[in-house]
């Protein structure tokens, strides 16, 4: 409930152009991460889900090239007034 009510205000209280939000999980060796952190992105009202696996330097290096890409979209949108590019989220 706090999240969704950040979100929103964040939204509200704010001049901005678009607004994404993206969670991004990382394997603890904890069972049910990945499924309660889905759970967690529908309830908080979050848009995206991108689930990292292991803390490996291939994947922390392909979460970085997304994280590199999606900024460099949404950076060419503003002042287009229309939408970023939509990232593919495969880690």
């Amino acid at each position: 409930k706090m999240v969704q009510e950040a979100l929103a205000t964040s939204v509200r209280g704010e001049v901005m152009e678009s607004h994404y939000s993206i969670l991004i999980g990382i394997d603890t060796g904890a069972s049910d991460v990945e499924s309660d952190l889905q759970a967690f992105k529908r309830e908080a009202g979050i848009d995206q889900f991108i689930w990292a696996g292991e803390a490996t330097k291939g994947n922390l290096a392909k979460l970085a090239h997304f994280i590199s890409t999606s900024i460099t979209s949404t950076s060419q949108a503003l002042g287009t007034g229309g939408p970023s590019t939509q990232i593919s989220a495969t880690i």
